[in-house]
C-alpha cells in the first residue's frame, strides 16, 4: 500500500492549481496572504461561517433534546 497523503505534491501540480485558482496560490504559499488579509480571505470566511452555523444548529439540537427530556 502506498500512502499518497504523506507524499510531497509535485511543484507542477501546485503551479497549475495556482494559475487556475488564484485563491489557491495565495492560500498555499507562505507569503501569499498577509496576517491582516487572513480574516477576510474568502475561503476562510466560508469555512468560519459554515462552522459557526453548524455549531449553532448543534446547540439548538442539544437545547431541544434537553427541553424534550425535562
Amino acid at each position: 500500500m502506498v500512502h499518497c497523503f504523506l507524499q510531497p505534491m509535485p511543484l507542477g501540480v501546485i503551479d497549475c492549481l495556482a494559475l487556475k485558482f488564484g485563491e489557491f496560490g495565495r492560500a498555499y504559499w507562505l507569503e501569499g496572504l498577509s496576517v491582516d488579509e487572513y480574516e477576510h480571505f474568502g475561503p476562510v470566511v466560508l469555512f468560519r461561517t459554515s462552522f459557526e452555523q453548524a455549531r449553532q444548529h448543534a446547540l439548538q439540537a442539544v437545547d431541544e433534546r434537553w427541553k424534550a427530556n425535562a
